[in-house]
C-alpha cells in the first residue's frame, strides 16, 4: 500500500497561545500520542489538506520529524464548526499490521437519481465504525441506494464490505430512508384530474 509521506516539526510551546502561533504561520497544530511521551507537533496546512483530500482522515502516514520517521495513522480531525477547515489534528504510531478501530464517513451512491424521480433519501448516519489492519482503513464506505425501495430502511447489516474490514457498528442500525414527498400522492391525483378534464373537452 502507498504511504504518503507528511513533514511535522516540533511545536514550541503549548496551549491555546501555540496553537494560534502555528494557525497564524499556515500550519495546522497538533500531537503524536506517543507511549512514552506525547509530542506537541505542526504540519503545513497545504500538505495536510492533501492527505486529507487524497486518503482521508483515517489514512496511514509516514510522518517525518527531523531524523525520526513515525509511522502513524490520523486519529483525530479537529475543523472549525463554520469554514469546516482542519485547525488541529492527532496522530497515533502503529504497525502497518496493527488492527486498529476508525470511523469511516459513508458515500451514498444513487442519491442524484433517486431525486430526479422525486424520491427524498433520509441519511439517517454519516459513518460507521470499522477494524481492520491500519493499512488496510478504507477513506470511505460505498453504499447504493440503487435497490432501495420507497419506505425501506438500509441498516448497517446490509452494507458489502471488503472481507478485511469488521464492522463494529450495530447491525440493525439504520443509515438512510427512501420517502415520497409528503403531497405527492395529492400532486399525482391533480395530475389524473386534470388529464381527465382534458379528455371531456
Amino acid at each position: 500500500m502507498d504511504v504518503p509521506v507528511l513533514r511535522v516539526n516540533y511545536r514550541i510551546g503549548s496551549g491555546k497561545n501555540s496553537a494560534r502561533r502555528s494557525r497564524r504561520a499556515g500550519q495546522v497544530p497538533g500531537v503524536i500520542y506517543d507511549a512514552v511521551k506525547n509530542k506537541l507537533i505542526s504540519v503545513e496546512k497545504k500538505e495536510l489538506d492533501a492527505i486529507l483530500h487524497d486518503y482521508g482522515e483515517n489514512a496511514l502516514v509516514n510522518l517525518e520529524l527531523g531524523d525520526e520517521h513515525i509511522k502513524s495513522i490520523i486519529a483525530q480531525v479537529q475543523r472549525h464548526p463554520v469554514s469546516q477547515q482542519a485547525i488541529h489534528v492527532d496522530f497515533k504510531p502503529v504497525q502497518e499490521d496493527m488492527r486498529v478501530r476508525a470511523h469511516v464517513p459513508i458515500r451514498f451512491i444513487g442519491v442524484s437519481e433517486i431525486e430526479r424521480n422525486g424520491g427524498i433519501v433520509q441519511r439517517q448516519r454519516q459513518e460507521i465504525e470499522v477494524e481492520c489492519s491500519a493499512d488496510r482503513v478504507p477513506k470511505y464506505i460505498p453504499v447504493d441506494l440503487g435497490k432501495l425501495a420507497v419506505g425501506q430502511n438500509l441498516k448497517v447489516q446490509d452494507i458489502e464490505i471488503s472481507e478485511e474490514l469488521s464492522i463494529l457498528t450495530k447491525p440493525t442500525e439504520v443509515i438512510a430512508t427512501l420517502t415520497l414527498p409528503s403531497n405527492y400522492v395529492s400532486q399525482k391525483s391533480i395530475a389524473v384530474e386534470n388529464n381527465g378534464e382534458e379528455g371531456q373537452a
